[in-house]
């Protein structure tokens, strides 16, 4: 074998980060991002082209409050209506087959008297 004295000396690595590099990394990273967050804030203004707050007027404010309806709303409450409408009243769905519609509340009643006692059977 060979003796300690053949050997090259050992070359370890320092256990600790240079504390001169971890200052610098520091740094850098802390202006990167400070210089990515500018970015981000100037293509955002630009983009979107938005006014100071100071500067907005009763031109850009909601004019009509509460009372102003948008046209889905407006949709929405039609849809809504005759909804209620085809739930709550009598009429054909097949007159030549003598099909017809309840109101769903008379539906319901019907049901519930006329339900079976014993659930039905297997017919297979």
């Amino acid at each position: 074998m060979s003796s300690a004295a053949e050997l090259p000396p050992e070359r370890a690595e320092p256990t600790d980060g240079l504390p001169h590099v971890v200052v610098i990394t520091g740094i850098g990273l802390a202006v990167g991002l400070a210089l990515c967050l500018l970015a981000a804030s100037w293509i955002y203004v630009a983009r979107y082209n938005l006014p100071s707050a100071r500067a907005a007027g009763p031109e850009s404010s909601f004019q009509h409050a509460p009372h102003a309806r948008t046209s889905i709303e407006h949709d929405w409450q039609a849809q809504d209506a005759a909804v209620r409408a085809h739930l709550d009243t009598y009429g054909w769905v097949d007159r030549a087959a003598g099909i017809v519609r309840i109101p769903i509340n008379r539906a319901i009643d019907v049901l519930a008297t006329d339900a079976p006692a014993s659930p039905p059977k297997d017919h297979r």
